[in-house]
């Protein structure tokens, strides 16, 4: 679920035609020559010092393993790790509405749990510093045992409140707010709280709140199979995504797998088109996600400093909010939010520079670690060099 926190760019042949721009012809070829196997590649971008357009999309390769079927703005990726956002954003909204408080402990909302967590905070859940260990990740799914199931079985349900009772037994691996650790298990928690205080399943209040509010056309929240949750003349607009390194999982096509492991944390499917939509909702005192216009702002107060505290050392970023990275621009100076996504068989990315109107979002599917790290070193410094 944790990829190392990156800023890239990606450009198709027809899109760099479509443009006519002289710099995105000289990428376009360094993209080519990267040779990513017509793997599915999009992009949606904000880049005002390029592009007339308000919205630049950008799309690569084939959403179809065995057919040459080019993605669009509105083809539908898994984007792991990027649905914490979309979970902050749902506490935001509670905390507007006075039915949470970021400070109360979270033994006022669940029982039975460890006593080295009774100081764990909703703030420390969302921004990763309560110190309780993942259940999901590069760590192990409860146990090794169990994670083996999973890579031999992706297809099986996993029940959220069972994952619940055997994280009740794990201690604490610090005393909350004192260090940094990623854990999935802290955005499962939220989500198990979320429904909690508001009487409702999950992928209502995510419908009703975020999807339906924003107008999202090709964002779901997956309980279990994508395939058997979606209106069926959305399954067509699916990406397949075959896993890089499990080994297990290498020839199966991702979309099929049970998100249930990832509930909470990680089992948001969407597009470029409405991820890029909420994103800079999120980020806009004026967008439609919240009440207060300054409510946007309430995550930055909580940012923790992570480059000395980082026990995980999966993210290259210095501070660690609600859902949300932060890191200090060394070209422009300026501060870019972003946090990236993993889950077998794609990869995601969103970053944003607020104060010079930059944006974009980047989903992917079936590329391995190294065609990741070859395009960061191809395309890297297109929007830190074109778009400022």
């Amino acid at each position: 679920m944790r990829k190392i926190l990156l800023i890239i760019l990606i450009f198709t042949y027809s899109c760099v035609h479509k443009t006519g721009n002289e710099s995105l012809e000289k990428l376009n070829k360094k993209f080519i020559s990267l040779n990513l196997k017509n793997n599915p590649i999009s992009v949606a971008l904000i880049c005002s010092k390029k592009f007339k357009e308000n919205i630049v999309y950008l799309n690569y390769g084939s959403i179809k393993k065995e057919q040459e079927i080019m993605p669009d703005e509105n083809s539908i990726y898994e984007i792991g790790s990027l649905t914490k956002l979309y979970l902050a954003a749902l506490t935001i909204q509670q905390v507007e509405k006075g039915n949470i408080s970021l400070e109360d402990s979270i033994a006022k909302y669940l029982s039975n749990i460890p006593s080295d967590w009774q100081d764990i905070k909703i703030k420390n859940l969302l921004n990763m510093t309560s110190g309780i260990p993942s259940h999901f990740g590069s760590a192990n799914l409860y146990s090794i045992e169990n994670f083996h199931s999973y890579m031999l079985n992706p297809y099986q349900y996993f029940d959220k409140n069972v994952i619940m009772q055997t994280i009740l037994k794990q201690k604490a691996l610090f005393k909350s707010g004192i260090a940094w650790d990623y854990s999935n298990t802290n955005y499962l928690l939220v989500g198990i709280i979320l429904e909690k205080i508001t009487g409702k399943k999950l992928d209502i209040l995510f419908k009703q709140n975020i999807s339906e509010k924003l107008n999202l056309r090709n964002t779901y929240f997956v309980n279990h199979l994508i395939r058997e949750e979606i209106p069926k003349n959305k399954i067509d607009t699916l990406v397949e995504g075959f896993p890089s390194i499990e080994n297990y999982l290498a020839k199966k096509n991702a979309n099929t797998f049970s998100l249930s492991v990832v509930w909470g944390s990680g089992n948001l499917i969407s597009s470029t088109k409405d991820v890029h939509i909420f994103i800079t909702s999120f980020f806009n005192k004026e967008g439609k996600l919240f009440n207060q216009k300054n409510t946007y702002e309430l995550f930055k107060n909580y940012f923790f400093e992570i480059a000395s505290y980082n026990l995980s050392n999966y993210f290259n970023s210095s501070k660690y909010s609600f859902g949300v990275s932060s890191i200090t621009n060394e070209i422009t100076g300026m501060t870019d939010y972003l946090h990236s996504g993993g889950i077998p068989g794609y990869n995601s990315l969103f970053s944003i520079t607020p104060s010079a109107n930059v944006s974009y979002c980047l989903l992917t599917g079936s590329l391995n670690s190294e065609e990741f790290t070859n395009l960061v070193k191809g395309i890297h410094d297109f929007i830190n060099h074109e778009c400022f």
